[in-house]
């Protein structure tokens, strides 16, 4: 019997940013056996969920400090495809003290809380085997784009000791990264038979095939 593989890319990319301006990009493709018409070949999907960013300069005082971060994401590759995006605070005693907007900075939601008041088009899943990202509901057509996750982030730090009130602010900020983490599948099953129009069908079957 003849052995027919397809492979499925899921491009994973890591962005680190903080308050020094870092950012760190990394891939890992991987492969998935499948059956497909046509043996003795190897088709490659080019998946390529790229990460955008509007980062304007963060400062570090007593009080809040706002600032644009804008993030949204664009289909680079060659297919359509589904996105998820994990989004953590390096320094979970800031999580407490920050607030997130996602429309510009007109409404606030304390960082715990931004996950119930998404942009259109974006959901969390909190349970699961989807748990744990934000998913954008809609395939992306090649060169598309989703809307920004987040536009801006608010901290206000705070010090009861007036006289090492500085001191204290840098304690706190040290170490205070927002690591934004995201992945794309293609939005063709598995075996090439349809095309997945749910985010949770789509990535259901593929975790489930990856075991």
């Amino acid at each position: 019997m003849t052995k027919k593989l397809r492979a499925v890319l899921l491009v994973l990319l890591v962005s680190l940013v903080g308050f020094g301006g870092l950012n760190v990009y990394h891939t890992v493709a991987y492969l998935t056996d499948n059956d497909f018409a046509n043996p003795n070949r190897f088709t490659f999907s080019n998946v390529d969920i790229t990460l955008n960013e509007d980062f304007g300069s963060p400062t570090v005082a007593a009080g809040a400090n706002s600032y644009t971060k804008k993030v949204w994401f664009t289909n680079n590759g060659t297919t359509s495809a589904f996105a998820r995006v994990n989004m953590q605070l390096s320094n979970d005693d800031v999580a407490n003290l920050t607030e997130v907007s996602g429309d510009g900075g007109n409404t606030w939601y304390s960082w715990n809380d931004y996950k119930n008041h998404l942009p259109s088009g974006w959901v969390y899943e909190s349970g699961g085997t989807l748990g744990g990202y934000y998913y954008y509901t809609k395939g992306l057509a090649v060169s598309a784009s989703t809307p920004a996750l987040i536009t801006n982030v608010r901290t206000t730090f705070k010090s009861n000791d007036v006289n090492r009130k500085t001191q204290d602010i840098n304690k706190t900020a040290r170490g205070y990264d927002i690591y934004v983490y995201v992945e794309g599948l293609q939005q063709k099953s598995l075996d090439a038979s349809k095309t997945h129009t749910s985010y949770s069908d789509a990535w259901t079957a593929f975790l489930n095939k990856k075991g």
